[in-house]
C-alpha cells in the first residue's frame, strides 16, 4: 500500500491542546445552541410538531448509523493509507454510498402516519424527510473527511453553522406563518446544507491505484461490525432507564434519566473532543509503519484520559452532592449517581482503550466483547434492579463497562505482545 509520512509525528502532549480544544468548541457551541432552540420550536411549532420533528430525526440518527456508520468509521480507520484514500472512488460510487440512508424513508413512512394526517401535508413531510437524509448523510461524511485531516476550526465552524442557521431558519418559517408538520425538518435540512458547504472536499474524481470495489471491499470489512456496535453501544448504555421504568414506573424513571443523562453527555463532552483528534492520528500513525509511535501515542492518552475522567467523576460528584437539591425537582441519592458517574466515566474511556483492537481491523471482536458486556450488564440488571431499585441498575451500569474494559485489554495484550516482538526482529 501507498504510505504517506506521518503527520503530528514528534510532538509534545502540549500540541494536541489546539486541535482539541477546536473540536471541544465543535461540540459545546452547537450543543448550548441547539438547548436554546429547542424550546423555541416547541413554543413557535407546537409539541406535535416538534415530535414529528424529533421523530425524523430519531430514525435519521439511527438509519445513518446503520447504513454509512461503517463508512464513517472505514475512512477514520485508513487515515494516511492514500491507496484506501475515500477520495479515490469515483463519484458515482461515492453518490451512492452516501445514498444509502434513503432506505429508511420505509420506517420513516410507516411511523409517521401515527403523527401527520394523510394527504398533502404527509407527501410534504417525506419528501423533505427524503432530502434531509441525504444531507446529514453527506454532512456526516464530510464530518469524518474534517476529522480525518485534523480540520478542528472548520469542523467547529460548520457545527456552529449548522446549529445556528437550523434556529435561524426556523425562526424564519414561524415568521412567515409557515407552521407545518415538516417546516423544522426544512429548516435543519437547509442548516446542514450550508454546512456541508462549509466543510467542502471532496471533489477528486481521480483513480486509485486500486478498483472502487477492492476500496469498497476493504472498507466493508473493516466497518460492518461497527454499524451493529455503535447502536448496540447505545443499547448497553440506556438500558437501565427501561428496566427503571417496567419496575418503578416513568415518575422513578425520568429523576434517574435526567441524572444519568447529567453523567453520560457531560462526560462525554469532556471526552469527544480527545478522541476526535487521536483516533485519525492514532490511525495516520498506524499505517504508515510508524506503530511503535502509535501505540506510544495511544498509551499517553489513555494515562491522561483515565486521570482526566477521574478527575472529572469526583469534582462531578462533589458539585452534586452540593447543588443537585437547588437545581433539580427530583434528587438521585447520591450512591446511585456515584456509581453513575462511575460507569459514565469508564464508558468514555473505554473509546480509547479499544483503538489497537480498531487498528489492527478486529472490529467484530469489539462487538463480541460489547455483546459480553451487554449480556452481563442485563443479568445484573435483572439480578439487582427488583432489590436494589435505581443502585441495582446503577451498578449493572457501571459493571457492564467494567466488563468491557478488561475484556478488551486482554485482547490488547495479544496485540502489543505482537508488536513488540516484531519490533525486536526488525
Amino acid at each position: 500500500m501507498t504510505r504517506v509520512p506521518p503527520r503530528h509525528a514528534a510532538r509534545g502532549t502540549s500540541q494536541y491542546i489546539s486541535p482539541i480544544a477546536g473540536f471541544a468548541a465543535g461540540k459545546a457551541v452547537p450543543g448550548v445552541l441547539t438547548l436554546i432552540s429547542i424550546p423555541i420550536w416547541i413554543r413557535e411549532f407546537g409539541p406535535a410538531n416538534y415530535a414529528a420533528f424529533s421523530l425524523y430525526w430519531t430514525i435519521s440518527l439511527v438509519g445513518t448509523t446503520f447504513t454509512t456508520g461503517w463508512l464513517n468509521q472505514a475512512i477514520l480507520r485508513y487515515t494516511g493509507d492514500r491507496a484506501l484514500a475515500y477520495e479515490n472512488l469515483s463519484r458515482k460510487v461515492r453518490t451512492a454510498l452516501e445514498s444509502a440512508p434513503l432506505v429508511t424513508i420505509v420506517p420513516l413512512t410507516v411511523l409517521i402516519g401515527f403523527m401527520v394526517p394523510e394527504g398533502a401535508e404527509r407527501w410534504a413531510f417525506l419528501a423533505v424527510g427524503a432530502v434531509g437524509l441525504l444531507a446529514n448523510a453527506r454532512y456526516q461524511v464530510r464530518q469524518t473527511l474534517a476529522q480525518r485531516d485534523a480540520r478542528a476550526t472548520v469542523f467547529a465552524v460548520a457545527e456552529t453553522v449548522r446549529a445556528a442557521c437550523a434556529l435561524v431558519f426556523a425562526v424564519l418559517l414561524a415568521a412567515a406563518r409557515v407552521i407545518q408538520p415538516w417546516s423544522l425538518v426544512a429548516g435543519y435540512t437547509a442548516a446542514i446544507i450550508l454546512a456541508t458547504a462549509v466543510l467542502r472536499r471532496p471533489t477528486p474524481d481521480n483513480a486509485g491505484p486500486l478498483p472502487d470495489r477492492a476500496v469498497v471491499r476493504e472498507y466493508w470489512r473493516f466497518g460492518w461490525p461497527l454499524s451493529l456496535w455503535l447502536p448496540l453501544s447505545l443499547s448497553t448504555i440506556y438500558l437501565d432507564r427501561f428496566v427503571i421504568n417496567a419496575l418503578y414506573g416513568l415518575d422513578r424513571a425520568g429523576t434517574y434519566a435526567a441524572a444519568a443523562d447529567l453523567v453520560v453527555r457531560g462526560m462525554g463532552l469532556m471526552v469527544a473532543p480527545v478522541i476526535l483528534f487521536m483516533h485519525p492520528a492514532i490511525m495516520r500513525s498506524w499505517n504508515t509503519e510508524d506503530r511503535p509511535s502509535a501505540l506510544r501515542r495511544w498509551r499517553r492518552m489513555t494515562l491522561l484520559l483515565t486521570v482526566g475522567v477521574a478527575v472529572a467523576a469526583v469534582l462531578v460528584l462533589v458539585a452534586y452532592a452540593l447543588f443537585a437539591d437547588r437545581v433539580l425537582a427530583q434528587v438521585l441519592p447520591i450512591a446511585p449517581f456515584a456509581a453513575l458517574t462511575i460507569g459514565g466515566a469508564a464508558w468514555q474511556l473505554a473509546l480509547m482503550v479499544h483503538k489497537p483492537l480498531e487498528a489492527s481491523n478486529r472490529t467484530a471482536t469489539m462487538l463480541g466483547a460489547l455483546l459480553v458486556s451487554l449480556v452481563a450488564t442485563a443479568t445484573l440488571d435483572l439480578l439487582l434492579a427488583p432489590r436494589l431499585a435505581e443502585l441495582g441498575v446503577a451498578v449493572a451500569f457501571a459493571a457492564g463497562a467494567g466488563v468491557y474494559i478488561a475484556l478488551v485489554l486482554v485482547l490488547n495484550a495479544r496485540i502489543l505482545r505482537a508488536e513488540k516482538r516484531t519490533v525486536a526482529v526488525s
